[in-house]
């Protein structure tokens, strides 16, 4: 009587991959934050640049402005009057560049 040879070794393959797959899923589940197409993930792409260059021109004016209050303070000023008149300054040259770069924006130009 012939008995039919059945070879255990495709299981076996099978029963290892799926437990390297983890969970004995046998398909991909790919990574939790993995870079979509929505509609925030474009809006950050399209925000990023522009937040950068915001922080870089305001940490220039924040470093010209530190600088500009310890000077006043060692030619005589005090502090807290320093410290207003170049808040005043930076808040009106600030305003300007935002509004500068807002209208080059809206012409088309970067």
């Amino acid at each position: 009587m012939r008995v039919i040879y059945v070879c255990k070794c495709k299981k076996d393959s099978e029963v290892y991959y799926k437990n390297q797959v983890g969970c004995g899923l046998s398909y991909f589940t790919g990574f939790k934050r993995q870079k979509g197409y929505g509609i925030f993930s474009n809006i950050l792409r399209l925000a990023i640049p522009f937040v950068q260059s915001g922080l870089l021109e305001l940490s220039k004016l924040a470093l010209k402005t530190g600088n500009n209050i310890v000077s006043d303070v060692e030619s005589g000023k005090s502090l807290s009057g320093a410290f207003k008149q170049r808040s005043e300054e930076i808040k009106s040259e600030l305003k300007n560049k935002i509004l500068n770069k807002l209208s080059r924006l809206q012409q088309g130009g970067a």
